[in-house]
């Protein structure tokens, strides 16, 4: 499992959030099967460094984005 300070201090909340559902994946962040993901956007904005990420870590990150870079998260 990447670290959630690790991952959130490369990733930014991408503009337009992106989400998918289907089985058989897991989330890049922690490894775990996951049917929902959310694609978060590397601050390069390489694309091909995008990561799916299930809900539970999307949570952690925008929480760790809140309290130290709220300029990361994408207005609603």
């Amino acid at each position: 499992m990447k670290e959630i300070k690790e991952v959130a201090e490369q990733y930014h909340d991408r503009l337009v959030m992106s989400m998918i559902t289907m089985s058989g994946k897991n989330c890049d962040c922690c490894d775990k099967p996951e049917h929902t993901r959310i694609c978060i956007e590397h601050d390069s904005q390489d694309y091909s460094k995008d990561m799916w990420i299930c809900p539970d870590c999307y949570a952690k990150i925008v929480k760790y984005w809140k309290e130290n870079h709220p300029k990361k998260i994408a207005p609603i």
